[in-house]
């Protein structure tokens, strides 16, 4: 009786554990709470989840393959000389399309921003979206419209609704309560010049707010040779009761040919620091102008492109009336000094000719300047000097030609007037510049003494003998007996022996640093292609160190951009930090790269470019995004290049 009573207990205990019976244990078929039962409900139900799930998906991705494209600006009313950030969202792509395809727009110069993604889970249904926008700076004013814009996937098509904007004139100087924050022109100080003539170009930047981050590119000038002012200067100016900060650039241009020229309006792209429309009391520590301190966000920062009217010009051929025979083509104003270093000296001795032209033109292209001839007399010219100084009428130049003189005769030799032909824009006519003559006074050479040693007698005197008067310094050894003394000692032996190997020792070792340095210049290129790799990965990390500092956002893309750049510099042997991302692309190409990675390193390198000097900022997880996407196009290229070098 204990021992079946012992088994039912145990029994009974295995009966209420979970999970399938042991073996050894039998259990009855069809009693309630029977673990096999209870197992397969359990799986019944996983299968009933797991059809729902799929089931559920199926639907989600049904729902989902339809999507839509909104496209939005952060304003509609603007002027040239605001950016407008266009905006297109594509909600209801799973996956990322393709950039939209926007519409031809002639009246606004486009620059990418960037790319932004989000999904979110809400009650079940995954609804994600995608967002690109674009920079937009208007060229002219009007009223425009954009779009449709359309994105496409796969076999589906989706356009946005127009969005119509209207550009104003950028305001200028007038009353005082019209006076503008911020504002460039561009000048000329003559409008109709002569081929050659001298042309002095001002760009002002004018301001009576903060700007920062200003950058301008200088038109091409197409048509122009340019000569620098110098360094930029600042100073005030009042326009119309208003101080403003001017930054003036200037530059001298010559025209090359006649006709007429253009001066294209290079916008400049800055922040100006707007206070956001309070105004206080001045001094007021609780006022408006306390509170708009940047401390406490009472300021924000505008971009703007500023453009300046473009200048034409009409350029005049010179004048064929009254045309010297031997003018140059020299155009300017100009004066002219000659002076000789001695006046007096002997036949064979040299003196020098100095001739200076001093003037306001084209000094670059005066090769030389008379007398190229002077009749007893031999004449050496020596390279030209020029040296250039600022002023406020332009560039004044000084160009020095000197000429070494050694006469031939002795006598009183007369050096022409030095003359110069050269075209006076200001005068309308040709002009000749004159030095005054010069005299030279030559005299004999000094006659050479002959040295006697010995006096031969007169033959009116009769036979004396021959007298010797003198000795030469070293005597003549006319047997061996005078060679002995010329045996060094066995102690000093080793000094010749020295003397005698060093020269070929020192040649030796010269001769094999320059081949050691050639071989070097012969093989840097290969050193640099081989460690091109290393070189950019240091560049990336140097990178990252700024890359959670948004005050150096800018300053990280450029980074990024340079060790992408330099790679296929250092791989290439060229140098590539100036090209744009179309000509890397090119390069790429041409060494066989693959054509999917030369374009998305071009489109990368682009997007960096926009990102480092557009006004779109990304946060940091998105700068890490693209730091990692450079270290990735960093290994294919550097591979890609490495089999093409080595193929």
């Amino acid at each position: 009786m204990e021992t079946d009573r012992m088994n039912w207990t145990a029994r009974r205990r295995d009966e209420r554990q979970p999970g399938f019976p042991r073996p050894g244990l039998r259990f009855k078929r069809g009693r309630s709470g029977h673990p096999l039962e209870k197992d397969a409900g359990r799986l019944l139900a996983a299968l009933w989840f797991l059809l729902a799930f799929i089931a559920g998906g199926v639907w989600t991705e049904t729902t989902a393959s339809a999507f839509e494209i909104v496209a939005t600006v952060d304003k509609t009313e603007a002027t040239v000389e605001d950016q407008i950030l266009l905006t297109v969202s594509v909600s209801g792509a799973r996956s990322l399309p393709e950039p939209p395809e926007l519409p031809p727009l002639p009246d606004f110069d486009v620059a990418q921003g960037g790319t932004s993604s989000q999904t979110r889970i809400l009650n079940g249904e995954i609804e994600s979206s995608v967002s690109f926008t674009y920079v937009l700076s208007p060229r002219r004013p009007g009223d425009f419209t954009i779009g449709p814009i359309r994105i496409r996937k796969k076999n589906e098509t989706a356009q946005s609704e127009p969005i119509r904007l209207r550009i104003l004139t950028a305001a200028r100087q007038g009353t005082a309560a019209e006076a503008p924050a911020a504002f460039v022109e561009q000048q000329v100080d003559v409008q109709s010049p002569y081929v050659n003539q001298p042309v002095l170009y001002s760009f002002r930047f004018l301001r009576r707010v903060q700007a920062v981050e200003a950058q301008w590119e200088p038109p091409p000038f197409d048509g122009f040779w340019v000569e620098d002012l110098g360094k930029e200067r600042q100073y005030q100016k009042v326009l119309n009761g208003q101080s403003y900060l001017v930054t003036e650039i200037r530059k001298v241009l010559y025209p090359l040919s006649p006709g007429i020229l253009e001066i294209p309006s290079n916008g400049l792209t800055c922040k100006l620091v707007i206070p956001r429309g309070r105004s206080g009391r001045p001094g007021d520590f609780f006022g408006d102008d306390f509170f708009e301190n940047p401390f406490f966000s009472g300021r924000e920062a505008v971009t703007k492109v500023l453009k300046p009217d473009p200048i034409r010009l009409e350029v005049k051929p010179l004048p064929e009336a009254g045309r010297p025979p031997d003018f140059s083509g020299l155009v300017g104003a100009f004066r002219l000094s000659a002076e000789i270093g001695q006046a007096r000296l002997k036949v064979g001795d040299s003196t020098t000719l100095t001739v200076t032209v001093t003037g306001r033109g084209n000094l670059r292209d005066l090769a030389n300047v008379p007398p190229d001839e002077i009749g007893g007399c031999k004449i050496y010219p020596d390279k030209p000097s020029l040296e250039w100084k600022a002023s406020e009428e332009g560039l004044q130049g000084t160009k020095v030609f000197k000429k070494a003189l050694v006469p031939l005769h002795a006598g009183e030799l007369e050096i022409p007037a030095a003359t110069l032909s050269y075209f006076d824009p200001y005068e309308h006519a040709y002009r000749t510049a004159h030095a005054d003559p010069l005299l030279l006074t030559v005299e004999k050479a000094a006659e050479s003494e002959d040295l006697h040693w010995t006096q031969v007698p007169s033959q009116r005197t009769g036979g004396a003998p021959v007298r010797l008067l003198g000795k030469d310094i070293l005597p003549i050894h006319t047997g061996l007996a005078g060679a002995g003394s010329q045996v060094p000692d066995r102690g000093d032996l080793w000094v010749y022996l020295l003397c005698g190997l060093a020269p070929p020792a020192v040649f030796g070792i010269c001769l094999g640093l320059k081949i050691r340095r050639e071989r070097i210049e012969e093989n840097a290129h290969v050193l640099r292609r081989r460690a091109a790799g290393r070189t950019a990965a240091k560049a990336l990390e140097q990178a990252k160190r700024i890359m959670k500092q948004p005050a150096k956002e800018a300053e990280y893309y450029g980074r990024l951009s340079r060790a992408l750049k330099g790679l296929v510099g250092d791989k290439l042997n060229v140098s590539a930090l100036a090209c744009t991302p179309e000509e890397i692309a090119r390069s790429l190409l041409a060494q066989g790269v693959d054509e999917g990675l030369a374009r998305s390193v071009r489109t990368f390198l682009e997007e960096l470019e926009q990102l480092q000097f557009g006004a779109v900022r990304e946060e940091a997880a998105d700068r890490e995004k693209r730091f990692r996407r450079a270290k990735e196009l960093a290994k294919k290229m550097d591979r890609s290049l490495q089999r093409a070098v080595d193929s």
